[in-house]
């Protein structure tokens, strides 16, 4: 009896305890998502800014061979496999693996958003013509603001693979596709909207009952100083503040190989029969949506307002946010695959009809 009522005490002292351990793991699920997702945002926002600038040079009358050597600044991330080892492998033990990449490129961003907004703004928003040579200018700058905002998200993404509990870990891409479309949709959509005089005068000011202006509620140089100061302090709150910390209690993860073992590695998992037909995926799903951008710069040429786009890109752009969100409770993340097929032929149908609507 004596021993019975023994296991019995030690089990009801072992239950509290269990269901604290609990309660602190999803607590620090649910403020790791939650810093996931803004690491992700503050990624969208250089990104979106980029994919806005064509946009602006339609508006411009910018001839579509300098609107095609302009395309050249998103490139970083279709590339940054090239670069991606060298992240993965340096590092300093005490500033951590994640945070000895993250913390100055996050402060690189800010610095040069503050650096180069009053240049941008005079090529762009002043001069009445964009030259060559500004073109090449501006293609160099936005190169440099996506190869950073690239690298940042080699951080993010072996952060997202430690930060997480396993049972939480495929949170790590919900938060990648609504964090960066969140960014993408302030930096892209949001900005061209604020920007516009137009929809500035006729619905924003008259519902502040404000008076109509010759210019929108934000400019260019205004938007890079102020989403450059962000970056500066949430980068220095995230230095002092945060520590990394392995929630996926998997040391493999943090295993610290040099930058040609990483290569090697890297070159081993790329000739693996399952990943070769990954890529050919990847590189082939999306050529049925090649034309979209074609067709929005198709539609400035044709008079529709930058600003108009923009609001109708916000609601597309809000759906791709909540519908990871939601899909999580449709599909299981475990298989991300099967929830590609089944929502692939949607997209195709939706692309084809569009195509029909614009033709």
């Amino acid at each position: 009896m004596t021993t019975v009522s023994s296991n019995s005490k030690s089990q009801q002292t072992m239950m509290p305890i269990h269901k604290k351990y609990i309660e602190n793991k999803t607590d620090n699920d649910l403020k790791n998502i939650i810093f996931l997702m803004f690491l992700y945002f503050l990624q969208g926002i250089p990104i979106g800014l980029t994919a806005s600038l064509p946009y602006i040079l339609s508006s411009r009358n910018v001839s579509y061979s300098h609107q095609a050597i302009f395309s050249f600044a998103s490139w970083p991330f279709a590339i940054k496999l090239l670069w991606a080892p060298i992240v993965d492998s340096l590092h300093i033990k005490r500033i951590g693996k994640r945070k000895s990449w993250l913390v100055p490129i996050q402060y690189l961003i800010g610095f040069f958003m503050i650096l180069f907004a009053n240049d941008v703004h005079e090529m762009i928003e002043i001069n009445k013509k964009i030259n060559t040579n500004e073109i090449y200018m501006l293609t160099s700058i936005f190169f440099m603001f996506t190869f950073l905002a690239a690298t940042q998200d080699i951080a993010v993404d072996g952060w997202g693979l430690t930060m997480l509990s396993k049972e939480k870990s495929s949170w790590a891409s919900i938060c990648n596709n609504a964090g960066s479309t969140a960014g993408i949709l302030v930096g892209n959509s949001l900005f061209l909207i604020l920007e516009s005089k137009n929809f500035s005068n006729n619905y924003i000011r008259p519902f502040f009952g404000l008076e109509s202006q010759k210019y929108g509620l934000v400019d260019l140089n205004g938007f890079m100083h102020f989403f450059g100061l962000v970056f500066i302090v949430s980068t220095t709150l995230i230095l002092f503040l945060k520590q990394e910390k392995n929630f996926y209690h998997d040391e493999s993860l943090d295993n610290n190989l040099s930058i040609k073992e990483t290569f090697n590695l890297l070159n081993k998992i790329i000739k693996l029969d399952s990943i070769k037909t990954l890529l050919l995926i990847l590189f082939t799903s999306k050529v049925a949506f090649a034309t979209s951008s074609i067709r929005i710069l198709k539609m400035i040429e044709a008079g529709v307002p930058k600003e108009t786009l923009g609001l109708l890109n916000s609601f597309f752009q809000f759906i791709q946010i909540l519908t990871p969100i939601l899909a999580s409770n449709f599909f299981d993340l475990t298989k991300p695959l099967e929830a590609f097929l089944k929502i692939y032929p949607i997209r195709l149908l939706i692309a084809t009809f569009s195509k029909i609507i614009l033709i």
